[in-house]
C-alpha cells in the first residue's frame, strides 16, 4: 500500500483517501477496521494539506456548512472542499475531524446509487437498528446490547443486510437485517409499549433519521424510492421507551418477545411490550 495513500472499504463501497503522510497515518488507525488492500476504489478523496500540528481530534462537524453544488456539495466555513458523486476534496485539514467529514459526505452521496443507505442509527450484533434523535437512546443500546457502531448504520441489499460503520466503532461487518426500532423516550405519563409500523406510517417514521446533508435530486429521489422497498422488506417499529435504569430492560426483554417475522394481520399495538419486570418506578434521566 502506498505510503501517499490509504483505501477504505465501508458498507460494500470502496473509497480512496490520499494526501500528505501525516493525516493519512491517523487515517489508518482511525479507520483500522476498514482499511483494504483493495485495488480499485469507487470513489477517490484527496486533501492537499494538512494543518501545521495536525491532531488526531475528531469532532462533530461545528463550523462546517453544506450546500448543493453541482451534483453534489460544497463545504464552506471551518472547511473548504467539494464531494460528488466520483470523488471529492479537501483544501486543509487541521485535523482527524475533517478527514471523518469528508468521508461520510462520500458515503452519503453514493451509497443510495448502490442501493445503501445511511441512516443516523446504532447496529446490534442481531442485526437490529436502533434509529432515534439525539438522546433517544441509541448508544446506550449499543453499548449494553452487543452495538457494533452507535451513529451510523448503512442498509441495502433491498432491505436485508446491513452494514456497520467507522461512526463509532471498529468492527467492520455486514449481516441479515432482522428489523428497525425508531427510539422514542416516552413523555411524562406516557405509558411505554412497542408499536409496529406499516406502509407511508414506516416510511414517514424512518424519513426523519435518513442522513442528509443538504437537498440534492439525485440523492434524494433513490433514497425515498429505497426507503419505500426497505418498510415493504422489513419490520419497523417504534420503542416508546421508559427513561433512566428502566430504559435498557425494556428494550431487551420487549424485543424479545417480538418475533423477527410479523405477519400483516398481527395487530399493531404490543401489549406484552411491558414486561411485569420492569421496575414501575421510572427515573426522569434521559439516556445518552
Amino acid at each position: 500500500m502506498s505510503t501517499h495513500r490509504v483505501c477504505l472499504a465501508i458498507a460494500g463501497l470502496t473509497i480512496e483517501l490520499s494526501g500528505p503522510s501525516i493525516m493519512l497515518a491517523s487515517t489508518r488507525a482511525r479507520y483500522q477496521a476498514f482499511v483494504t488492500d483493495e485495488p480499485v476504489a469507487a470513489m477517490r478523496l484527496q486533501v492537499h494539506r494538512a494543518g501545521q500540528g495536525f491532531s488526531d481530534h475528531v469532532d462533530r462537524g461545528e463550523g462546517v456548512e453544506v450546500r448543493p453544488h453541482g451534483d453534489g456539495w460544497a463545504l464552506s466555513g471551518r472547511l473548504c472542499g467539494a464531494v460528488d458523486a466520483d470523488g471529492g476534496w479537501l483544501a486543509e485539514a487541521h485535523d482527524l475531524g475533517a478527514v471523518d467529514a469528508l468521508v461520510r459526505l462520500a458515503l452519503v452521496r453514493r451509497l443510495p446509487s448502490l442501493g445503501a443507505l445511511p441512516f443516523h442509527a446504532a447496529l446490534t450484533d442481531d442485526g437490529t437498528v436502533f434509529a432515534g434523535h439525539s438522546g433517544a437512546g441509541k448508544s446506550t443500546v449499543a453499548a449494553a446490547l452487543g452495538g457494533l457502531c452507535d451513529e451510523l448504520t448503512v442498509v441495502g441489499d433491498e432491505g436485508r443486510s446491513a452494514w456497520s460503520t467507522p461512526y463509532w466503532g471498529q468492527r467492520s461487518l455486514a449481516m441479515p437485517l432482522r428489523r428497525v426500532v425508531i427510539l422514542q423516550p416516552a413523555r411524562d405519563g406516557e405509558v411505554p409499549v412497542l408499536t409496529r409500523l406499516n406502509g407511508m406510517e414506516a416510511l414517514r417514521a424512518l424519513v426523519p433519521h435518513l442522513v442528509r446533508w443538504a437537498p440534492l435530486p439525485s440523492v434524494d429521489g433513490p433514497s425515498l424510492r429505497l426507503l419505500g422497498r426497505l418498510c415493504e422488506q422489513v419490520e419497523v417499529v417504534r420503542a416508546v421507551c421508559p427513561r433512566g435504569v428502566a430504559f435498557v430492560p425494556f428494550v431487551a426483554q420487549a424485543l424479545a418477545l417480538v418475533p423477527a417475522a410479523v405477519p400483516a394481520a398481527v395487530p399493531a399495538a404490543v401489549p406484552a411490550a411491558v414486561p411485569a419486570a420492569v421496575p414501575a418506578a421510572v427515573p426522569a434521566a434521559v439516556p445518552a
